[in-house]
């Protein structure tokens, strides 16, 4: 299943449906599908300028009905190595 845009013309979606569909093999439609991960090619870095302190938010508070739904996720991305502890 694709979601496209509500504000997209009923023709648009057709052509981004007939482009996903063509080119379907280069997706990841599932994590399974993410047979290699090179932290050379994709690997998200924050940059800080030299000799200053990066600052840190407060956490913010999640509603404890979607806990369980975040923390499935996060499981799921652990496992395959999406994301790696530091």
């Amino acid at each position: 299943m694709v979601k496209l845009s509500k504000s997209l013309t009923p023709e648009m979606k057709g052509k981004y449906a007939k482009i996903l569909a063509e080119f379907s093999n280069v997706f990841a439609w599932e994590y399974l599908d993410l047979k290699v991960y090179n932290k050379n090619i994709i690997q998200c870095t924050i940059p800080i300028k030299p000799n200053q302190k990066p600052f840190r938010k407060n956490l913010r508070r999640i509603n404890l009905k979607l806990f369980p739904s975040i923390e499935k996720e996060v499981n799921i991305l652990y496992k395959y190595g999406i994301i790696v502890p530091l």
